[in-house]
């Protein structure tokens, strides 16, 4: 049998709305009542879109109903978010990213790591500015300690300035969840 063409593109379409409804429901820790809902809706919105096509579109409607059933029925109240399943190790590998990039004095990467509050307060711009002096040459998450929606992180920092030689200090760090993703807000 030849797959038309036009169901490959429907199925791949209702296939990756679903996959963003069940990753968006189960990021904001919905219980999977809610978020098979939303399924149900999207399968009938494709369904619309393609009568000739229903059969297979809602075959595909059901897999991934199906798919989710199975995986409510595993956990109890639904999928735990990403950011809540293991915080420490997501927050020790964003901030690590984020000293990545300030190492590569990549500033526009690092200032993507910030709060949405602190990006609302302070310019791109100025952010890079204030930060720019340093000479970062190494960055190591020692430690990640989490409490509910906050995380403090120890980070090893190599640096150095002008003809000094390199000096290695402790870094305390503030990690936030909002919205479903840690975010770094700097200490005043």
């Amino acid at each position: 049998m030849v797959a038309n063409p036009e169901v490959l593109q429907k199925y791949h379409s209702c296939g990756m709305r679903i996959a963003r409804i069940l990753d968006r429901q189960s990021a904001q820790g919905r219980p999977c009542a809610s978020w098979l809902l939303m399924i149900h809706q999207e399968a009938g919105l494709a369904e619309q879109a393609g009568k000739k096509n229903r059969r297979s579109i809602g075959a595909l409607a059901a897999l991934m109903v199906g798919i989710g059933v199975a995986g409510c029925a595993g956990t109890g109240t639904g999928s735990p978010s990403a950011a809540t399943a293991e915080p420490e190790k997501i927050v020790a590998e964003r901030a690590a990213q984020r000293w990545d990039a300030l190492i590569k004095r990549d500033f526009s990467a690092a200032y993507a790591y910030l709060s949405p509050g602190t990006r609302q307060r302070v310019t791109q711009q100025a952010y890079a500015d204030r930060i720019r002096g340093g000479t970062w040459k190494r960055a190591n998450v020692e430690s990640v300690r989490c409490e509910q929606e906050k995380c403090d992180v120890q980070v090893a920092l190599e640096y150095g300035y002008r003809d000094m030689k390199s000096i290695e200090t402790r870094l305390p760090e503030n990690w936030l969840l909002q919205d479903g993703v840690w975010w770094f807000v700097p200490r005043k």
